[in-house]
């Protein structure tokens, strides 16, 4: 069996609830392959070991080993790396490979001149360096992981050289600010307070994103679910409502925490547990049918419903779109739109909302997005709505 066919029998436990027994057989398989064991298997078991089990030593012999195998590959020092961030403060002795994971990534990322955006999938391309990745922006959030990890430790020095590099790029970043913040008090002197000017800025001039799922992840797709339709008889719009819970299958085996099809929007528990910790508004989560998908795991995915809402849909210029006078649907042709603004007077002021002629595809507040890239939320894209296009 090559690594996709071994990878995808694991995924077939999991999804059948029996992840202890794919675990055993993604181990074997590693065993069997001797020497030739990929780092793209090494990895992968690295990371369901540290997710899954209390077994920290092996998972982290795991990631060590596919480090030596390709010790210049960012796609396994940042799956390392979001693993461990979530255990550090448990098990303290983890920082060592956090710093050395953030530092490996910023070194890679130093050294990329272009992005390989190629449709081949036997051309090599990692995942970390995809067809959005930002040089500059990238180093700098990583920086800021850096500072977090280094407060930890405390190394107040190593946390104020690295959160001022991110501070060079990213100025207004609240997370970034809240990190200096601490620094400063934690050495003397006053808090420069950067994150509360920040939060008023907000407040005066809010910024807000279309979201959206990234290539490269599993992609959710609805199957046959029972469902009303109604047609507009003055423009013809067609709108579907369903009548019972959507079901759902998936097609492909990385995971993400964000997917959507068409009017729908589903979250896994990870993210799931962000929004209610970050008591994030202008939502509701109901139960999916799901209805399974070879190579896939449900981690606890349910359907977002957007409960938020906000006025119309407008030109930058605060025109309105021409519209149906029934349905209010859309009738002008949006293809060449270089930005788009909404009825912010008629915003509920949820994080999460839908504007009222344009339910297609979420829209969230600038707090949402900073939430989402702390956490590192993945298959997720953000689209400010002045440069939507």
């Amino acid at each position: 069996m090559n690594d996709r066919e071994i990878l995808d029998k694991y995924y077939e436990f999991a999804e059948q609830g029996r992840r202890e027994e794919g675990i055993e057989f993604l181990e074997e398989s590693i065993k069997n392959a001797g020497d030739n064991v990929s780092a793209e298997l090494l990895s992968h078991a690295g990371e369901d070991i540290l997710m899954y089990t209390e077994e920290l030593e092996k998972g982290i012999e795991y990631f060590h080993r596919a480090i030596e195998k390709e010790p210049e590959n960012p796609d396994i020092y940042w799956s390392y790396f979001t693993d461990l961030d979530e255990i550090t403060d448990e098990y303290p002795e983890t920082i060592d490979d956090a710093i050395l994971c953030l530092t490996k990534i910023i070194e890679i990322s130093s050294k990329i001149e272009t992005v390989n955006t190629a449709d081949d999938e036997n051309e090599k391309q990692y995942d970390y360096i995809d067809e959005n990745f930002d040089k500059e922006l990238s180093i700098a959030r990583r920086y800021r992981d850096l500072a977090a990890i280094y407060l930890k430790i405390p190394d107040y020095k190593k946390a104020e050289e690295c959160i001022d590099k991110t501070l060079e790029v990213l100025p207004d970043d609240e997370y970034a600010n809240s990190i200096k913040d601490k620094i400063v008090e934690a050495i003397g002197g006053e808090p420069e307070t950067k994150s509360e000017l920040c939060e008023v800025k907000r407040e005066m001039e809010q910024e807000f994103y279309f979201i959206g799922t990234k290539d490269g992840f599993a992609k959710a797709i609805q199957e046959d679910s029972p469902y009303e339709r109604k047609i507009c008889e003055e423009c013809g719009g067609v709108w579907i409502t369903l009548l019972e819970n959507i079901c759902v299958s998936f097609r492909g085996s990385r995971k993400g925490n964000y997917y959507e099809i068409p009017e729908h929007f589903m979250i896994d528990s990870k993210l799931k547990g962000v929004l209610e910790k970050e008591q994030i508004t202008g939502y509701e989560l109901k139960d999916i049918n799901f209805v399974g998908s070879y190579g896939f795991r449900d981690d606890g995915i349910q359907e977002m419903v957007i409960t938020g809402r906000a006025g119309h849909l407008q030109k930058l210029n605060r025109e309105e779109f021409e519209a149906c006078s029934t349905c209010g649907r859309i009738t002008e042709d949006i293809d060449e739109l270089d930005g788009v603004g909404f009825d912010i007077n008629k915003w509920d002021g949820s994080d999460f909302f839908l504007v009222d002629n344009f339910t297609g595809i979420p829209v969230v507040t600038q707090k949402v997005k900073d939430i989402f890239e702390k956490n590192k939320i993945k298959n997720i894209k953000f689209t400010n709505i002045k440069e939507f296009v």
